[in-house]
């Protein structure tokens, strides 16, 4: 008797991120390395004035799982939930703007 396979589930992942312009590329590039195993990207900026904003959409166009979504009330928690509601996956999962998640 064989065991049936279980349907694949869905990753996404939230990055609340705040004025994090030095950080986000960095985080972008290795969440990115991760291939398929991350099926969507949700950067949340929480009203950036560095250029937080512009390096996502720049990562954005180049990477179509990568989506960047404004929160204007401030607050991680506020950002965290904004992502969380906007996510499409079965997982979720949250990481800093400044994580750099190792392959695997």
């Amino acid at each position: 008797m064989s065991t049936p396979t279980l349907p694949a589930e869905t990753l996404s992942v939230v990055i609340p991120a705040h004025n994090e312009e030095a950080y986000i590329g960095p985080c972008l590039d290795a969440l990115v390395a991760q291939g398929d195993d991350i099926h969507e990207i949700i950067v949340v900026d929480n009203n950036s004035t560095d250029r937080t904003a512009a390096v996502v959409e720049a990562y954005a166009d180049a990477h179509p799982k990568i989506t960047l979504l404004p929160e204007r009330a401030p607050g991680v928690a506020h950002a965290r939930n904004a992502g969380f509601r906007a996510a499409r996956g079965d997982v979720l999962g949250r990481v800093d703007a400044d994580t750099r998640v190792t392959p695997g």
